[in-house]
């Protein structure tokens, strides 16, 4: 167990590879909106660029040469064929030399842990709206079928029998009925679903004054993960 326990130890901290149990897990690429891992890691640092500063973690002077930074090597990752890496090493690289070192203080109070959970969230939002928007149009387009379809009868069955003449319009409006449902599910799910990790750090936030609520709505999130450690490795 151990010696297990030991290996797995090795692997987690191997390059930037991931790994949960032994088993590496792999970030989504590319999310339904077209929004890669550099993109995501772009708006991430702007909005800790927007935070640091406004929370005097570094000055404004430094926090123009930081969003300058983050804006040339948004711009440089835009242009055709041009490399656009999801790793925050190798766009930190990109930064200092788009730059300073002194740059890299944008990374205040952050982690590549919480960093790694935020884009997760950010992926799976896109999916979620794409998913929530399909299902909305399917049932809308079975309404309206069901609308045109009220006073036309077909046969409803039980046990694999004939029973009752229903029109087509009823039958099509109890599968809408069902979207519907599901429909409030994903309502409910996107209240936990649309929360924060980023500013958690690595599991136990840090001595930095930073504005998690702040970095969150720069996002486009509804709130915060309260607890670090869920925000991390447990959510």
């Amino acid at each position: 167990m151990k010696e297990r326990q030991r290996h797995t130890m090795h692997q987690a901290a191997q390059g930037s590879e991931f790994y949960l149990m032994g088993t590496q897990i792999e970030p989504i690429a590319t999310s339904s909106a077209g929004h890669d891992a550099f993109h995501w890691v772009g708006e991430m640092n702007k909005a800790s660029a927007v935070m640091v500063v406004e929370k005097g973690i570094v000055s404004s002077t430094l926090g123009k040469t930081i969003a300058d930074a983050i804006a040339r090597v948004i711009e440089d990752g835009a242009a055709p064929d041009a490399e656009r890496p999801g790793n925050y090493l190798i766009i930190e690289k990109l930064l200092v030399a788009a730059g300073s070192a002194e740059v890299t203080r944008v990374h205040s109070g952050r982690s590549r842990q919480d960093m790694l959970a935020t884009s997760h969230r950010l992926f799976l939002r896109d999916q979620f709206l794409d998913s929530f928007d399909s299902l909305a149009r399917l049932r809308e387009a079975m309404l309206a079928l069901a609308e045109r379809h009220r006073d036309d009868l077909i046969p409803a069955y039980t046990h694999n029998v004939q029973a009752q003449p229903i029109s087509f319009g009823h039958y099509l409006s109890a599968f809408a009925a069902a979207l519907q449902r599901e429909a409030t599910r994903m309502r409910e799910a996107w209240v936990r679903v649309n929360l924060s990790p980023l500013g958690a750090g690595a599991l136990g936030t840090s001595s930095f004054p930073v504005d998690r609520p702040r970095l969150a709505q720069l996002l486009g999130f509804d709130g915060v993960v309260e607890n670090s450690l869920d925000a991390n490795h447990v959510a």
